[in-house]
């Protein structure tokens, strides 16, 4: 247990996706000097690498989130979060815990929970452009709702941003690649699209696809032979913000932190939303900008050689990309980190 006397103690609590994940390693970076940071995650996330890499204090428990394949399984899962949240007590209670602020995933959602129920200043944020089923349930119980897109049913929502794990140093480099990823695990459609099509494609430049890691034996089989010296596959990478900055043109999905980056980088982009996600929230996400002039969107049922190739020509008129760059400018949330922390000092100080 800690001094009283001492930092405040944060505990940030995520799990499920890098998408929760990154967001809160972003926060707590920003606020390590000045708050004493806890992470309270999932045990699938034990053997996570992005923990390890920032050095964080991490208690993982075991979380059961709403199943919505096996309905009978929730009454079993509702007993085992019982067990879970009477270790979380204890963890907030040994540490002397002063703000819990949750970033998604059940166990995200759990500690919330106890922590309002323990009257633990609390924080939700939310990175999706439609609120999650968790944040659903915590929303009218904590103390800030902060959203990274308005959102009309949270009434009392402050909209702050989606913080960003990387800085945008605005380092100028050449525009020389069309970078193209589905994710932090990759997508099939989008690989197998633009792999079997290339040839069929007009590209104006290198192609950098991102397939990841479960994905990339099969696709290096697939263009070994290939006499295309313009197609260059990685699985994974540790440059993302490298690869941002020379795109030409980004084609993705549209996760929150995906979009988020590509309006931090204001990137031009051709976004293929996931329609395999809860409550469709990546189309939302890509319609909130799609309608503002941020980005070109296609339903992944509509991809076709046709459309990527009249959206490519389209985006290489210099005026039409202008556009997109002042539309973007327009509508990006500046400062998002201290935004966020002007909150947490409205409720617990500095």
């Amino acid at each position: 247990m800690h001094n009283k006397c001492t930092q405040k103690t944060i505990v940030f609590a995520c799990g499920g996706t890098l998408g929760h994940i990154n967001p809160a390693i972003a926060m707590a970076e920003y606020l390590r000097n000045d708050y004493r940071i806890i992470f309270i995650s999932s045990m699938k996330e034990k053997n996570n690498e992005t923990y390890k890499k920032y050095n964080f204090l991490v208690y993982y428990f075991d979380s059961y989130g709403f199943n919505r394949k096996k309905i009978f399984q929730n009454f079993t899962n509702i007993n085992k979060n019982r067990r879970v949240k009477k270790e979380i007590i204890k963890v907030l209670k040994d540490e002397n815990v002063d703000l819990v602020i949750s970033m998604g995933g059940s166990i995200g959602t759990l500690t919330a929970l106890v922590a309002c129920k323990m009257q633990i200043k609390t924080i939700i944020h939310e990175q999706n452009a439609v609120i999650g089923l968790g944040n659903s349930i915590a929303y009218h119980k904590v103390d800030r709702v902060l959203l990274s897109y308005p959102i009309d049913k949270i009434k009392k929502g402050i909209v702050v941003g989606n913080p960003l794990k990387f800085k945008n140093n605005n380092i100028k480099q050449n525009e020389d690649i069309i970078l193209i990823f589905g994710g932090s695990l990759g997508a099939k459609v989008i690989n197998d699209f633009f792999i079997d099509n290339f040839k069929l494609i007009n590209w104006k430049h290198k192609v950098v696809l991102i397939v990841g890691t479960k994905y990339y034996q099969e696709n290096i089989v697939k263009i070994r032979n290939s006499e295309s010296i313009n197609l260059k596959i990685i699985d994974k990478t540790d440059e993302m913000d490298k690869l941002y900055q020379r795109a030409y043109i980004v084609i993705s999905r549209s996760g929150a932190t995906t979009l988020n980056e590509i309006i931090n980088y204001q990137k031009i982009s051709i976004v293929i939303p996931s329609p395999n996600v809860t409550n469709n929230h990546q189309y939302h996400n890509a319609a909130y900008y799609y309608n503002k002039g941020c980005i070109e969107m296609i339903n992944e049922k509509e991809i076709s050689i046709e459309k990527i190739n009249q959206l490519l020509n389209d985006l290489n008129d210099n005026k039409k990309r202008e556009q997109i760059s002042k539309n973007i400018n327009d509508n990006k949330i500046e400062n998002c980190k201290e935004l966020f922390k002007r909150e947490i000092i409205k409720l617990i100080g500095d």
